[in-house]
């Protein structure tokens, strides 16, 4: 097997789901990484290393490129595992998100402190450059397999590239019951708030993501706004600093205690540590963090369109309707952060996941793989 994306790495994300794969197929068959980079290095896996490009609109393209070429010392016999339009096609593409699917959705979007409509953001040049790698990647290397990890996300790529729908099998993403679990929350949830300088008499409502327009942080903060409850405070756990977005809240009135974390390998601490996570997503094929948050207890808040949803019953958490309603969020909220409430959500999350442990999932994915192959399921 060889398993094709840019960085494998336990900081989440695609990064973390590739990660995983490689610790599960170490042990079990042959696997290559075709990578930039591997943090930790995973022991058995051989790693044909790709170049990181430069740009950001030049740097997917150039992964294309240049994982393509790597391919090319694999053996015949290898089953290529792609995991995104950035990368060389293989037979089998185990689909995160469809750029489409996301760019056709309808109003107006943050993009850093601008405003931005559905029609300006597809004529910028990473999107199009993005969009240009999709149909490629779909409609001129048409796949063998596709892994998607939603209904929604199988419904899209028909839709959208005309991939066959019997070449499609939806299985969701995982967690890793070692890192994300009660016991954990249970164990540190103290220290680490007082770490983190949170007040006992606080509730700290968590938003972990990379994108912060995408996500929904705006509407999380003018859904607080309308609460305007003074002992609740954000924790923003990702790369993007939401420094311009708050100031740019605080400029049409009141916002609350926002407090950034960077990009963190720990993220298991910080859902120990929140009352609630809170992710108003506009477009999420899946929701890793979903199922890690509940996996530790932690009640979540999301919406309809996160593709790990249905996970998320009126007994762990609730779920918003419409994406761009900050008085829908912020009903939701004022009922559901209550003290009383959040207990006993925190008490029913994990029996909501618990099927979506690693191994499980990987399982299914091995055997999907492996049978459409015509391999045998193990080395």
């Amino acid at each position: 097997m060889a398993i094709v994306w840019p960085v494998a790495a336990n900081t989440g994300g695609v990064e973390l789901i590739a990660r995983e794969a490689l610790e599960y197929f170490a042990t079990r068959r042959p696997t290559t990484f075709v990578g930039t980079s591997m943090s930790p290095r995973v022991h058995g896996i051989r790693h044909l290393a790709v170049p990181a490009g430069s740009g950001h609109v030049r740097r997917p393209v150039g992964f294309r490129v240049r994982s393509q070429r790597a391919l090319r010392s694999l053996s015949s016999d290898d089953v290529v595992v792609s995991m995104g339009a950035n990368c060389a096609p293989g037979q089998v593409r185990w689909v995160h998100s469809v750029h489409a699917a996301y760019l056709r959705l309808p109003g107006r979007m943050h993009v850093g402190p601008v405003q931005v409509s559905a029609r300006w953001r597809r004529a910028l040049p990473r999107h199009r450059a993005l969009l240009a790698l999709e149909r490629d990647y779909f409609r001129r290397h048409p796949p063998a397999q596709v892994l998607a990890t939603s209904e929604q996300e199988r419904a899209d790529l028909v839709e959208l590239y005309g991939v066959e729908d019997e070449a499609i099998h939806v299985v969701g993403n995982g967690y890793n019951p070692h890192r994300f679990s009660a016991e954990h929350r249970t164990r540190f949830r103290e220290q680490i708030r007082d770490r983190l300088g949170v007040r006992p008499d606080q509730l700290s409502v968590l938003f972990a993501a990379n994108e912060l327009h995408r996500k929904g942080f705006m509407v999380l903060l003018r859904a607080l706004r309308l609460l305007r409850s003074e002992n609740v405070r954000v924790d923003v756990v990702g790369r993007a600093d939401p420094a311009g977005l708050v100031a740019a809240a605080r400029s049409d009135g009141w916002v609350p205690d926002v407090h950034w974390h960077g990009t963190t390998p720990a993220i298991e601490d910080f859902y120990a540590a929140a009352d609630a996570m809170v992710l108003p997503t506009y477009y999420e094929p899946f929701g890793l963090v979903i199922v890690e948050a509940l996996a530790t207890g932690l009640p979540v808040v999301t919406t309809r369109t996160a593709g790990a949803s249905p996970y998320v019953t009126a007994d762990c958490g609730r779920v918003q309707e419409d994406p761009e309603s900050a008085e829908e969020l912020a009903e939701i909220l004022r009922g559901f952060l209550e003290p009383s409430v959040l207990a006993s959500a925190s008490s029913a999350a994990p029996a909501a996941v618990r099927k979506l442990e690693w191994p499980a999932v990987l399982g299914r994915v091995e055997k999907l793989i492996y049978v459409k192959a015509g391999s045998e399921a193990t080395r």
